[in-house]
């Protein structure tokens, strides 16, 4: 089978974002009450859906969350964006593939300005695409 493009989330896959997204839950959730360390957040939440998560932790506590938890968690994930690092040796992965390649960005509002996609896409060293609903639109080989 021939590739035409190779795409590559951002997310969790060329840059480390789950550490970012742990912290600014446990920062959020120690907030409202519920105290928890990044750590925490990871090993109990890890692969649970946000309401669900919400969910657990209302039944917990006995209490709701605010309406407005998830916006507080988007700004307190924005905040920490600086700290978001490349997973290891990703770069010269990427660039070791002989075929056109860019940069799928899936947490809307997260990482969509267009700072913040350049950088992960030269974090990875792929070139981010466009066009984020058709990444063929732009051509995303990288020139080194």
């Amino acid at each position: 089978m021939a590739f035409d493009l190779i795409i590559f989330d951002c997310d969790g896959v060329l840059v480390d974002s789950e550490v970012i997204s742990c912290r600014a839950h446990a920062d959020a959730l120690t907030r409202h009450g519920y105290p928890i360390t990044p750590e925490q957040v990871l090993r109990r939440f890890l692969g649970v859906s946000d309401r669900e998560a919400r969910l657990m932790i209302e039944n917990e506590t006995g209490r709701d969350l605010p309406d407005d938890f998830e916006a507080q968690v988007k700004a307190a994930t924005l905040q920490f964006y600086e700290d978001l690092k490349p997973i290891a040796h990703v770069a010269e992965a990427v660039r070791a593939i002989d075929l056109p390649r860019c940069v799928a960005l899936q947490r809307q509002g997260l990482l969509l300005e267009p700072g913040r996609r350049s950088r992960c896409a030269q974090q990875a060293g792929c070139k981010e695409s466009e066009n984020d609903k058709s990444p063929k639109s732009s051509d995303p080989r990288h020139s080194d």
